[in-house]
């Protein structure tokens, strides 16, 4: 098992639900708390929200990496990289 999961495409409404199965399994499976980001295009307020649930539930915060700046600029805007971490 790598050391982070590989995220692809939008996290959205209409897609939040996979990615939570996905990072659920993955944690489950003993996986690390680190989602390697460098292919998510988007992410909309149901995905961010989903992303905080799962570093609540989890007891760690999430660890995303290879975040596009735009992305970044939301976590920080939103004042959501208190509660995720960002990797540089």
């Amino acid at each position: 098992m790598g050391t982070a999961l590989e995220m692809h495409g939008e996290i959205a409404i209409d897609t939040v639900d996979e990615f939570e199965h996905k990072i659920r399994s993955w944690l489950a499976d003993g996986g690390s708390p680190v989602l390697d980001m460098t292919d998510v295009t988007f992410i909309d307020s149901t995905g961010l929200n989903m992303l905080v649930q799962m570093s609540v539930t989890n007891g760690e915060p999430l660890t995303l990496q290879g975040l596009r700046p735009p992305l970044v600029k939301l976590l920080q805007l939103t004042a959501l990289d208190q509660l995720l971490n960002i990797a540089f």
